[in-house]
């Protein structure tokens, strides 16, 4: 994706708004939080039951059992 300089206007003027919600905000903070990419390499995948398992040494009997129990108990992490 091609991104095109913010104006210095622009960025003082935004930093300006949002500096209540974010005392310790500047311009080159505000423009590094917008232009901001990570690397593809860093992004981790999502594991399926099956590895999920294999790392727990587990079944996979047993992990959907731990996590049927996990969202009866109320616990939002695992639902």
């Amino acid at each position: 994706m091609q991104t095109t300089e913010i104006p210095t206007a622009i960025t003082t003027a935004a930093t300006a708004m949002l500096q209540p919600y974010a005392p310790g905000l500047t311009s080159a903070g505000l423009v590094a939080a917008i232009t901001y990419r990570p690397d593809e390499e860093k992004i981790e995948r999502l594991l399926t039951r099956k590895d999920t398992a294999s790392r727990l040494s587990i079944s996979v009997v047993t992990l959907d059992r731990m996590i049927r129990r996990a969202g009866a108990a109320g616990d939002e992490r695992y639902t």
